[in-house]
């Protein structure tokens, strides 16, 4: 399996998990270890990899429209870039995502979320 094709299926694989409230999907991209960060307005924010898989549940009474990958690129070391986009709440927004992979499992994430 090409990255690009792990990346796509896992993002599909998020909207699966929103659409059937069951996240367990979800556990086959990440290293036992892995490290999940997202950015707020006070910083960067590092939560347990469990708590962002729950969490992700929270948005299937407001999305409205389904994850959609626009880009994944390449960087260096194993690194990958994502962006994808979608709407919650009639507000479309987009996900720019580092991906850090080892071994074929994601060890480090760390998104940015933004509105068009």
């Amino acid at each position: 399996m090409t990255i690009e094709t792990f990346l796509t299926n896992y993002w599909n694989d998020i909207q699966k998990a929103i659409d059937t409230q069951d996240a367990t999907g979800l556990n086959l991209y990440f290293a036992d270890d892995a490290v999940y960060k997202f950015r707020t307005n006070e910083g960067m924010i590092e939560v347990d990899v469990k708590e962002m898989k729950q969490s992700t549940l929270g948005y299937k009474e407001i999305q409205d429209a389904p994850v959609v990958v626009e880009r994944i690129e390449k960087l260096a070391d194993g690194k990958y870039l994502t962006i994808v986009h979608s709407s919650v709440e009639n507000k479309p927004y987009f996900v720019t995502s580092f991906f850090t992979l080892d071994d074929g499992k994601i060890v480090k994430l760390e998104e940015y979320y933004g509105d068009f």
